[in-house]
């Protein structure tokens, strides 16, 4: 989110308040470092494990290796392009071990609900968890690409309108319609009767995502399918791209229910259909980016470090631009100065944030 921050010397408390910021390329070597370690101390064969209590894979130790080995990959990712002989070396040694191999090896907390519920929930009004809010909508610049391609993901992500589900619905209301990022209220006026549409004329997440037990997902066998096909088609490892981007196409589908004939059906489109060279990257990046709905962080990230899709900046956005690193918190410039000042020098002011605008050109300064 924001570049350099403070690592080695932070989470010390009354013992440091000003710690250093560390460079990226220092945290990610430190990343790689810390995930080969906990994959040499994990013994499978150990029975001193948390068993249920293991929130994400009930104490099965062979899959936390699993996940250490693909997170490792994702980070060696992250920095193929800016350091790509080391991310073409951390990243064959990541695929060198077993990673995941199906959606039954996803990484997930997994809600047990009730006072533990996904948090998602807890604001939803309609979702059965106490929460009194019914102000979020899934994004029209989704909704609207997905319609193009026929994703049948759609209905795995996004909920009918309520306006959709009246007993005579009109023309104007259809079942699924996003909502224009970056608006408080709504306002695109209905051509049938002349009045800005409400929130219930805008889809809501599926209860599959907001409900008390959905599952907060870190990663999943999708992600590694499209890490694998990108580095294949940069020649950063051996593979068959075309092969990959189907794959993992198909593992994302399956992840949300999707049949076998609908994801066959996706494929075939045309515009679906793997081209290779640039023009497959951008596929790749594109059918990534909408794997990890319901992942924001890891979306922003890999938007960042692909520039693609091309996203369009919200209506009332000043100036018009999607920027791409955020603002250090205030209070760092109240109790640690001097170190702010020194990562600020070293890689532009965060006031002077890289931004990319609705053409999705590349952003003024490299980051990782």
């Amino acid at each position: 989110f924001w570049g350099d921050v403070p690592f080695t010397e932070a989470g010390r408390g009354a013992d440091d308040y000003t710690p250093a910021y560390d460079s990226q390329a220092s945290i990610y070597d430190s990343i790689f470092v810390s995930l080969d370690r906990a994959v040499s101390i994990i013994d499978p064969e150990d029975v001193r494990t948390l068993g249920d209590a293991d929130i994400v894979y009930a104490g099965d130790l062979d899959a936390w290796i699993k996940l250490a080995n693909s997170l490792h990959a994702r980070a060696a990712m992250r920095i193929s392009f800016v350091d790509p002989t080391k991310a073409t070396a951390e990243l064959t040694k990541a695929l060198s071990g077993p990673v995941f191999e199906s959606n039954d090896d996803n990484a997930a907390v997994v809600w047990p609900g009730g006072t533990l519920a996904n948090p998602l929930c807890l604001n939803w009004a309609d979702a059965d968890c106490g929460g009194t809010r019914d102000d979020q909508r899934v994004s029209k610049r989704l909704v609207d690409t997905l319609k193009v391609n026929n994703d049948p993901r759609l209905f795995a992500y996004a909920e009918p309108t309520g306006a959709s589900q009246k007993d005579a619905p009109s023309s104007c209301d259809i079942p699924y319609r996003g909502y224009p990022n970056g608006l408080n209220t709504p306002s695109e006026t209905n051509t049938c009767t002349g009045k800005v549409f409400s929130l219930g004329d805008y889809s809501r997440p599926t209860l599959a995502i907001r409900s008390a037990s959905s599952p907060s997902y870190i990663m999943t066998y999708a992600e590694v399918l499209f890490i694998k096909a990108e580095a294949a088609e940069r020649n950063l490892i051996p593979g068959d791209a075309a092969a990959l981007y189907e794959a993992a196409i198909t593992a994302s589908m399956e992840q949300w229910g999707i049949s076998s004939g609908d994801i066959a059906d996706y494929l075939a489109q045309p515009n679906v259909a793997y081209k290779g060279g640039a023009a497959g990257l951008n596929q790749i990046a594109y059918e990534k980016w909408v794997a990890l709905y319901n992942q924001e962080t890891e979306a922003y990230a890999e938007w960042r470090r692909l520039d693609y899709p091309v996203l369009v900046p919200g209506p009332n956005q000043t100036p018009s631009l999607i920027p791409t690193r955020l603002p250090y918190p205030d209070i760092e410039n109240s109790l640690n100065a001097e170190n702010l000042a020194a990562a600020e020098a070293a890689q532009g002011s965060a006031d002077n944030r890289r931004s990319r605008d609705a053409s999705g050109g590349t952003p003024s300064s490299a980051a990782l």
